[in-house]
């Protein structure tokens, strides 16, 4: 996969400046500096919190840029460990008795927006990933 770029607090003293991985926007000061890592995409999906007016299942889906050897992360943020950027989400979104399982849920087969979500996810992730 290919090398990015993200930033990494460090408590030295160093000028990010002066560092061979400057990123552009980093300013003098503010103990910063680019770390090189390879990456790689998923789709991870949760249950969506909502007001107890709504009875129904709620989840989200999200598409994140992740750390080599990650496979899942404990929650959908950018704080979350081994996540290097959260791409794009889609929120609060019903789960349906309709949702696909199984290879269908690819294939866009399901008919509850959850469902729609991920095979949206899906065709993104398929952009996303560039040919080794």
């Amino acid at each position: 996969m290919r090398p990015v770029f993200f930033l990494r607090k460090v408590r030295t003293g160093v000028d990010p400046g002066v560092y061979p991985g400057y990123v552009e926007g980093m300013e003098k000061g503010n103990n910063m500096t680019a770390t090189k890592t390879n990456t790689h995409y998923i789709i991870q999906s949760a249950s969506a919190k909502m007001p107890n007016s709504c009875w129904g299942q709620y989840g989200r889906v999200a598409v994140l840029e992740v750390e080599d050897g990650v496979d899942h992360v404990a929650m959908i943020s950018g704080r979350a460990r081994g996540v290097v950027r959260v791409v794009e989400t889609w929120e609060k979104l019903n789960v349906g008795k309709f949702q696909s399982t199984g290879d269908n849920v690819w294939k866009g087969k399901g008919k509850c927006a959850f469902s729609c979500a991920l095979k949206e996810a899906a065709d993104l992730l398929e952009s996303l990933a560039v040919p080794s």
